[in-house]
This record gives C-alpha cells, structure tokens and sequence, in this order.
C-alpha cells in the first residue's frame, strides 16, 4: 500500500516516467509529440465561468496538474506549486463555420514550457447558441490514458458544484504523485543491490531480450530517414460485434485474456509481412495496480516489450499458449522503469528507430466515457494528431453494451509517414482483422495457412503481376536474373531461359511457398514452359532448386532463384539482394573490460574522460571508450552536454554526442572549427574495411566530405569502401594542389590502401570530375582501373571561372547529404566553402584527359527530358562504352539511401558480371 510520505526532500525528483518524457522533450525540443488533448463537445446552456472555476478545482486537487519541471544544473526535479499560485488561464473563441478544426489543431499544438509553465491549459470554442467544444491540453508528462477517467470525472462533479454555487465537496487525496514517485524510488530499491527489486527484474528483462532482432522487417515503402520526423496518420479498422464475440469465446477456452488473442494474432500478422518470427512488441501498462493510485492523476504507465516466437508454423491455439507463458511471466516483472529496462538489455542505439521494438499494441477495455455534465451533453471528440512515435501503433477499444455484452471493437493503425504511404497502412489495418477473422472460425490452423491477402488480391497476384502481360520491364528481368545466377556459379542460359523470354511467370513466396502480398519481402520463383527439369547429373541442386509449383498444372515446376524481391504496388518487381544476404545484427554490447584504455592526450580529453567517469560513477574512462557501452544512458549524456557547456562554453547538439559517444571524438568536436563531432577531417575516410575484392574508393562531392557514401558500403558487402576527401578540409590556409597536380592530390591516399591495379573509383557530381581525373592519371602510370563509375556528373569544358561558394550555399549542400548542417559551426562551414571553390576553380582549369576504359554512369533523370544526355556529354572523354542507368530522383538527392542502394546494388550486379566474365 502507497502511503503519503513523511517527509518531502528539499527536491523531489522525478519518477522513472517522467524523467523519460522530460529526456524526450530536451531531445526533441518543446513540441506538441506528447500532449494529451480532452476535446469534449458541450451541447445544451454551458455556464462559462463555473467551467472555469471547476477546471481550477482539479488543477487545485491534483498536484500534478500544478507542477513545474526546473533544471538549474541539468539535474530536474519537482515543483509543486501553491494552490493559489497555480493560476489557469481560460480562453473563449467565437468561430464560424468551417474554422473549429483548424482551430482545435492550433490549441493542441501549443508547446509547454515545462520549467515555467504548469502542464495544463484550457481552451474553449463557442461554434453556435448551445455548442462549445472544450479543449484540455495536458502534458503527458503530468497524465496519462488511464488518468483521463477520474480527471473527466472530478470535472464532472466540480462543475456540478460550481453550477450550483458551492465548491466540490471533495475527500482530500490520500497520497500525491510526489508521493507515488518517491514511494517508486524506495520500492525498487539500489541498482546496485542484487536483491533489490530493480536488480532482479534488470536480470530477468536481460535475459527475456536477449538477442532481440535490432529492427523488423516490415513492408516499408520508403527506406527509414536518418532521424524520424514523427509525423504520423491514423488509419481506422473495426471488428464487429459478432467477431468480437467468437474472439472472446476463443480466448475463454484457451485460457487467455482478450489483450493476448489480439497480440497474438498481430504477431502473426507482422510475421506474414516478412517481419520474421521473433516479434518483439511494446506494449504500455498502466501502472495503477495499488488502490490509492484509482482516483490519482499523473503519469504512471509503464511499457514492457512482449516477445512472441511465432517460429515453427505453429496452430494459433499453440501460439496463444505461448503468448500467455511470455505474458504472465512478464506481467510479474513490469515495474522496472522502461528506460532502465532499455539500459539492462543495452540495445543498438539510432536517431531513426525505437530502440527495442518499432510496433506498439494499446489494449483499452472497460473505458467509461463522459456523456454528460449537469445540464449538458457531452461528447469526447477524437483527433488525428498527424503524429507517429513508432513506425506503427495499433490501438484497440473494447465496446460493451448492455450487461456487458460485446459490441465491437474499435481500432486505429497510427503509423510513420516517413515509412508508409496511407494505402499500405489501411491494407496492413484490414488484413488484422482478416487474420482474426480467420483464427476465429479455425483456431488450429497453421500460421503459414491463415489467409492474409484476399481473393482479388491473389488473382492479381497470380495473373495480374506473375502472367505473361506482368509489368515487369522486357528484358529487365531474364538480365538482372542471369547475372545474379552467374555471380552465384549456376550459369543459366540455353534451354534453360529460352522460354522465360517469352512466357515467364514469376511468384514472390514466402517459407512456405505461400504467396505475399505487394510490398512483402519474399523470395523469387521462375516458372514458364522453358523451364528445364532440372541440372544434369546433379540431383542434390536440382531438388533443392527446381521445386513443384503450386499454381499450375500437375507437373509443373519453378525454379528458386535465391533473390529476394518484392512486388511494388505499380507491378513492378523490385529486386532486395541474396536470399544468403540477410544476416541478423544483434547481441549484447561489449563491456567496459573489452575496451581500450587509451590514455587521454591534452587538457580537454582529460577534461572529458573525468565528467564521462563522474557521470558513469567509474574510477576511470580511456578516450575510446564508448559511452554507451559504460553503462550511460541518454539522460546520463544530457548532464555530460551540461557540463561541457559549462566547461568549454561550447553547446554541443545532441545527436552530435550519440552519434560518437567518445572523450576523443567530443574534444575534436569542441575544438576550434570541429563543431561535427570530428567526423570527416582525413582525407581518406573507411566506411566499410571487411572484404576479399579490391576496394571502391567514393570520391567527395562539392562539399568535401564523403560520409555521404555510407549507404553504399552497406550494400556492397564483398569489398572495402574507402571515402576520398578535400585535401586540408577544415584547415585555415590549405592550399591544394593545382590543376595539373589535381589528381596525384588523390593518388597518395589510394596507393596507400591498395598499393596496385586493379582500382575501382566512383564520383557523385564533381567527384565524378576528380575521379575522371584519377582514372585516366593511373593509367597513365601503367596502372588497370576496372571500373570508373560517375554519378550525375558533367564535363566541365572551362568557360568563365565560376564564383565562390558561399557558407549559406555550403550549409544548403551539406543538408542534401546528410539532412542537417546544425551540428557544424559557422567557421567550419566557412572553411568547407573555401574549399570547394578552390576545388571547383582547379577542376575546371584542368584539361580533361581521355579515359581508355569504358564506363557506369548513372544519371538523374527527375524532370529531365533525355535521361541519357549527361552521360552521352562524357563521350569525347571515354574510349569505351557508357553504360547509362537512369535514377528517378533529383541531382542533389543522389546520396540519399533509397537511390544509393539502387545504385549499390547494381554496382554489385556489374562487378559480379565482370568477374564471372
């Protein structure tokens, strides 16, 4: 039982939950991501001022609602206000017709200051004689879901009052959420105490998580950005009554709860969707199992990540009993603190995911709704936030009628536009209730055999995409196919393809030889009359490869290309890589033992290493040692940012510190000129150093910098990718070679990896130039280049010489690369400026050489006319033959991820071609 405490500190800190929320909106910046809005309508005669005064009545009654956030030395804390020093301010607006949900989206986009300003304001508007419609925005670090029955309910008992001219004659509060948090912080005891509670459930989350998968394979339409924006859509779906029914009689006789059938059946839905058959989902929990918590306001839910293992196509009552052993167990280890459940289990830390999981699942049963006030009709109205914390959200409300009969249940898919366009969302939301259609009618079916397309969808897919009037591209397809085959040492040609030409049918399936639907990663199968029955001589490969079709005659065959492909929605087959390409990322991070103990050299890496061993509550840090693995936490990174600002004057952004959480890697970032964390300063730059094939070597844009090149590497898995930078980037006075000694400039660093022939170069822009201009320098000097490959590059043919680029332009062009200039200073954009006008001045005084090999160019054809003009530009300068490969996207969108792995995967396709050739 939680008990009013004795005595307050000096500070209350703040709970587990809110310190999370609080981290977030340092991260994020005072936004609008975590506002809980009540929107109510209010019909009938509205008695403005006692609508006022009662709202003032719950701020007065909880103290949640009258707490500020101070942080004066990076550390907050609790600030519970008088409760005549809590003033809540009440706005009146008239609109007219048409304007209430524009204005209704400007109140719930108000940004609290959470150091000044207590969490709640109110808003109302008056649409017409006896329609208001009320705005209470709170701050979710100060209320939760759970929290929204009894605040609806003392206002509605508060109103009554003040209607009737008397306060609410209320019992005082048992405890306040001060009470709770520092009840939470005795109840889970020291970290560093084995018996404590925390420790204990640390061990058990640890252990349940271990070897999560870092990210699921969902059916994205767009690879992820950088960082996620957290702009979001909702998509609706229903599951009527009837259903609702038969799901709640399953339940019963499996011995589960409503909430386990629907997680399991999403589980097995996002297993269907290529997501794999470890399902990791978050899920929140309300945190109000004590009694004294039942008429509180404040946010006391938690999340727990809930693993389903969907593996070994399963009957879903067999998954179900899964689910309730994962669950139940669970269940008695959910009151470790999410943040800290996230720092036992040490995940793989990124700007552009959740760290643990990337679905959520809200169950809401038993949700009383407020439909009336002393006189008047209320009506909660719900918005679309246009908001997304994770890639996709699935929230379920139980309906009951009378007696509780079940009436339905209403649900919303709230999901990342940065991932998914609204249609695949709605077709995701609508194959959850097909899925739970179908286990209800037959619980004991497979996995693999519960039907998530419909019948129209497989007819398109079977005839619509896979027939001989497919719009896959003519002649795309047998090419790209051969020369996968040939780089896997099946050469397929003669009778085997002479048919596919003509009469191809191609099917996307899953493990099971089942059929996945548009946008679902699967492997590709080839079937057609051609088809031969398989490899002479050899029936090991001929079984494993020629397998019976399961859409055609009796007889019939299809051959397993070991690709991986997925259909897109315009019926375009979009090819993924090897079937042998996906290798799982995951396991738990090294300790502190296996780092090195680089001692720090000069002042300011002494500096850091001590606020990284004052922070972490460790004797000693080396310079290399990663903060992360250390045992620090983001909060923990926050009070270390404090400390350099203090220290060093400097501020230095947030990400800047996650991305490199090193003494050595922040003191070049502090440093004069090295406001990006020190990333880019050499001229030679390894972005990827693992591989048996000769290196690329990605020569640098107009900015200098060649970071931009990652997405590459990541494809390009058989070989060193090596980025070539600005000679003296970053360095007040570099000079630079001239234009005759241009290309030697580059030469150096190259010899210095790889000492001989055979060199492979690629340029973006007027890195095309240079690497032209290196290409045809070691030929001269008796050297092979067996590939020359320029990304939307153009022959300058001298002409005026062109002007300086100036810091605004550079900032510009560093946010087409990277998506962000912010954590790079002023004088370093500076210098990177002077650099590229010099670069750009020598490129064009050089006289263009002839290259004698032949070339790869790719061109970016986004609102150009002839998309092989550019490339046919280069023909007096390359003996060979250009190989143009038109990218749908504009010239200075070339580094993003989804063009970058187009290109990288045809890089791969030439490079294995040469090779078997």
């Amino acid at each position: 039982m939680i008990n009013r405490a004795s005595e307050r500190p000096a500070r209350v800190p703040l709970s587990f939950a809110q310190r999370r929320l609080w981290f977030m909106a340092q991260f994020e910046g005072a936004g609008a991501a975590y506002n809980v809005p009540l929107i109510l309508r209010l019909t009938g005669a509205l008695d403005r001022p006692a609508l006022h005064a009662a709202i003032g009545d719950v701020v007065a009654r909880h103290e949640s609602l009258r707490t500020v956030f101070p942080a004066p030395d990076g550390e907050p804390f609790q600030r519970v206000l008088p409760r005549g020093a809590a003033i809540i301010s009440m706005t009146w607006n008239e609109v007219g017709p048409g304007e209430l949900e524009q204005r209704v989206q400007q109140a719930c986009d108000y940004r609290f200051d959470l150091a000044e300003e207590i969490p709640v304001r109110a808003e109302a508007f008056c649409a017409g004689p006896g329609e208001h419609v009320l705005v209470l925005l709170i701050h979710h670090i100060a209320c939760d879901g759970w929290s929204m029955g009894p605040l609806c309910e003392d206002l509605a008992s508060a109103y009554a009052a003040r209607r009737g001219g008397a306060p609410p004659a209320w019992d005082e509060l048992a405890i306040q959420y001060a009470d709770y948090t520092l009840w939470q912080y005795d109840r889970l005891g020291d970290e560093h105490d084995p018996g404590s509670v925390m420790a204990r459930q640390s061990d058990f989350w640890r252990k349940a998580l271990q070897d999560l998968p870092d990210e699921l394979a969902l059916p994205y339409d767009r690879p992820r950005p950088a960082q996620a924006s957290y702009r979001g859509d909702l998509a609706g779906f229903a599951v009527a009554a009837p259903l609702h029914a038969e799901l709640l009689a399953l339940g019963r006789g499996a011995g589960v709860t409503t909430f386990m059938v629907l997680q399991a059946g999403l589980a097995l839905l996002l297993t269907r969707l290529g997501a794999g058959t470890d399902i990791p989902l978050g899920v929140p929990v309300s945190g109000h199992a004590d009694a004294a918590l039942a008429d509180l306001v404040g946010f006391f839910v938690n999340t727990l990540v809930l693993r389903t293992d969907t593996a070994g196509d399963p009957g879903f009552l067999e998954l179900l009993a899964r689910v309730r052993k994962t669950d139940l167990s669970a269940f008695q280890h959910m009151d470790l603190p999410f943040e800290r459940l996230v720092e036992a289990v040490g995940p793989a830390r990124s700007l552009a995911r959740h760290p643990l999981f990337q679905v959520m699942f809200s169950f809401q049963s038993n949700v009383g709704a407020l439909s009336e006030m002393a006189g008047l009709r209320v009506e909660e109205m719900r918005r679309n936030r246009r908001t997304a914390k994770f890639d996709l959200t699935f929230v379920v409300r139980e309906q009951r009628g009378d007696a509780g009969a079940p009436a339905g249940l209403e649900g919303a898919l709230e999901f990342a536009t940065d991932l998914f366009d609204a249609s695949t969302a709605g077709a995701i939301a609508q194959r959850f209730v097909r899925v739970l259609t179908a286990v209800a009618a037959d619980p004991r079916r497979p996995l693999s055999r519960v039907p998530v397309i419909d019948d129209a969808e497989r007819d398109q897919l079977l005839r619509g995409f896979s027939g001989a009037q497919t719009a896959v591209p003519a002649g795309i397809l047998p090419e790209r196919f051969e020369a996968r085959a040939a780089a896997g040492g099946e050469p397929l040609t003669g009778p085997l393809l002479a048919g596919w030409r003509r009469d191809a049918r191609v099917f996307v399936l899953d493990g099971h030889l089942g059929l996945v639907p548009a946008g679902v990663a699967g492997e590709l199968y080839v079937s057609g009359a051609g088809l031969a029955l398989g490899y002479l001589d050899r029936p090991g490969p001929t079984g494993e490869r020629f397998v019976a079709c399961p859409f055609g005659g009796r007889g019939d065959r299809m051959y397993r290309t070991g690709d991986r492909a997925k259909w897109r929605g315009d019926g375009r087959l979009e090819f993924l890589g090897r079937a042998g390409d996906q290798v799982r990322v995951s396991g738990p991070l090294a300790g502190p033992a296996e780092a090195a103990q680089r001692k720090p050299a000069g002042e300011t890496q002494r500096l850091l290493c001590g606020m990284f061993a004052d922070v972490l509550g460790v004797q000693r840090v080396g310079v290399d040692d990663d903060f992360f693995r250390l045992g620090g936490h983001s909060l923990l990174a926050f009070r270390v940012i404090s400390g350099i600002r203090a220290e060093f004057g400097v501020t230095l952004s947030l990400d800047a510190f996650l991305r490199e959480p090193t003494a050595a890697a922040l003191a070049a970032a502090i440093a004069p000129g090295g406001g990006g964390a020190g990333r880019g300063l050499e001229m030679l730059v390894t972005l990827r150093k693992d591989g048996q094939r000769p290196p690329l070597f990605c020569v640098h844009p107009v900015t200098g910098l060649a970071r931009c090149y990652g997405a590459l590497a990541d494809h390009l898995t058989d070989r060193p990718v090596y980025g070539l930078q600005a000679a003296g980037i970053g360095r007040p006075g570099a000079r630079g070679a001239g234009p005759a000694r241009l290309a030697d400039e580059y030469i150096g660093p190259i010899r210095r990896v790889q000492p001989t022939g055979p060199y492979h170069l690629l340029g973006w822009s007027l890195g095309g130039n240079i690497a032209h201009a290196i290409a045809c320098a070691l030929q001269d000097q008796g050297e092979e280049v067996a590939l020359l490959a320029l990304m939307d590059s153009h022959p300058f043919l001298g002409g005026e010489p062109p002007g300086e680029i100036s810091p605004s332009l550079m900032a510009e062009l560093i946010g087409h690369e990277t998506g962000t200039a912010a954590d790079l200073d002023l004088a370093f954009i500076e210098l990177l400026a002077q650099t590229a006008t010099r670069l750009q001045r020598a490129v064009r005084a050089a006289p263009i050489a002839r290259f004698t090999g032949r070339a790869l160019f790719f061109s970016a054809t986004l609102d150009r006319a002839d998309e092989s003009a550019m490339a046919q530009s280069w023909t007096p300068y390359i003996a060979g033959a250009i190989e143009n490969h038109a990218i749908k996207i504009g010239h200075f969108e070339m580094a993003q991820t989804a063009p970058l792995t187009e290109i990288a995967l045809t890089l791969a396709d030439v490079l294995d071609r040469d090779r078997a050739g």
